[in-house]
């Protein structure tokens, strides 16, 4: 590890140097001290030894557990190498907030505890090849550049590997992408792992897809920046493919739309999850102000982001024919060429300005099963400043829900934009 010297015997002695700890010679200076700090007796250690402000020694008398919080707070400590796996576990908040310990070698671990290295520096290549479990917040807000290797690792609690303040790639078992019902496990699809890159241990890559962007290969150049740009966890992506200026990918998981992910974004020019349908909403901003062209969303059956597609120029079609429940709001404002909204399936936008436009844009909506516009049957922004004649097609219990009039929308369309109203049984 390091600098550190290994492999050491001193003199005739039968022990051999098997643990190795960077960086806290100074304030550990005698083996009681490191023993009181790993919760062994003394006389397990032997050969205790510092150098260049590292401690060596030799543990004897067999495995051992890291105490909770044994290191908590050290910013000495750089390095702890347990060359022969004498540790078993190591327990809640052990390495927690050592912002300068990079490196760790635990051969023989089978458990890492709550908080245990939560917003440590660990970088380069970390091996943990017999953990099985990581408990919550283990890894969260790491602080360095580099890859956990976990080939044993069955159970992941919840917040495991969130939100990293550096770069990291994690590689996990096959059997994780498909422990969850057929789907991953939900801590590898979370998408408060940023840019950390998920790998599935002998996975081979194909190029099936079921998901596909276009003009986008100059910006999301790999799966861990396509994850942390749409919104999911990057263990819920294969196959990531760059076909031109295009790319495709396969999706294993249901996943939100970011908030924001192309907003302003000079380049998309469309957004096809047509074939798997795994997206299940669109969050704020979207692509408002992009130069999206058109998308399909065949996956969504309520949405409920505001300024989704607005102040876009070029978008002429945006499908969801699964859409049941519309509660979003400004939905096509400013979209001139976006003329015609179909949702088939539509039951009710509960929204208050759902369409609310500046008498451009939209001018067809086909919401042939729709039976409520709006929070109240008496509210009518929902097409407030809609284009002059629109055409608004909806259920017929709309014609006479208002106490025997139409909905306030429907009659403020009709009395203030000259709108035609179709209604269908």
């Amino acid at each position: 590890m390091g600098s550190l010297i290994q492999n050491t015997i001193f003199g005739k002695s039968n022990y051999k140097i098997n643990t190795y700890i960077g960086g806290i010679g100074d304030i550990i200076t005698t083996p009681a001290l490191l023993a009181a700090k790993l919760g062994i007796s003394a006389n397990r250690i032997k050969m205790f030894r510092i150098s260049d402000n590292n401690i060596e020694c030799a543990i004897i008398g067999g495995t051992y557990i890291i105490p909770s919080g044994a290191f908590h707070s050290n910013s000495k400590i750089t390095s702890y190498n347990d060359k022969e796996g004498l540790v078993s576990t190591i327990n809640s908040q052990a390495f927690r907030f050592t912002s300068n310990l990079t490196e760790v070698n635990f051969p023989n671990v089978t458990t890492i505890k709550e908080y245990s290295f939560q917003e440590s520096k660990i970088s380069a290549d970390i091996n943990f090849p017999n953990c099985t479990t990581v408990e919550t917040n283990s890894f969260t807000f790491l602080k360095g550049t580099g890859v956990l290797n976990f080939p044993s690792l069955t159970n992941i609690a919840i917040n495991s590997f969130i939100s990293p303040n550096g770069i990291y790639t994690i590689n996990v078992p096959l059997s994780l992408m498909t422990i969850n019902n057929g789907k991953p496990h939900s801590e590898l699809t979370d998408s408060r792992l940023g840019k950390t890159t998920i790998n599935y241990i002998g996975y081979v890559p194909d190029n099936s897809y079921n998901t596909e962007i276009g003009n986008v290969a100059n910006i999301v150049t790999s799966r861990s920046i396509l994850a942390n740009t749409i919104g999911i966890g990057s263990g819920g992506i294969v196959n990531f493919q760059i076909i031109g200026s295009n790319i495709r990918f396969k999706i294993l998981d249901n996943y939100v739309l970011k908030l924001s992910l192309f907003e302003f974004k000079k380049s998309i020019t469309y957004y096809d999850d047509s074939i798997g349908g795994f997206v299940s909403d669109i969050s704020n901003d979207a692509f408002n102000q992009s130069t999206i062209q058109w998308a399909k969303f065949y996956g969504i059956t309520k949405i409920n982001g505001n300024n989704i597609i607005r102040d876009t120029s070029t978008v002429t079609s945006f499908e969801m024919p699964n859409l049941i429940t519309f509660n979003a709001d400004y939905f096509g404002r400013n979209c001139e060429n976006l003329t015609t909204l179909s949702f088939p399936n539509l039951t009710a936008i509960t929204s208050v300005s759902a369409f609310y436009a500046d008498a451009n844009g939209i001018k067809n909506f086909y919401f042939p099963k729709c039976r409520q516009l709006g929070p109240n049957v008496s509210q009518n922004s929902v097409f407030y400043l809609c284009k002059t004649g629109s055409i608004i097609t909806v259920n017929a219990f709309l014609q006479t829900c208002n106490s025997g009039l139409p909905d306030g929308d429907l009659q403020y369309a009709i009395s203030s934009r000259g709108a035609s109203v179709n209604y269908i049984s």
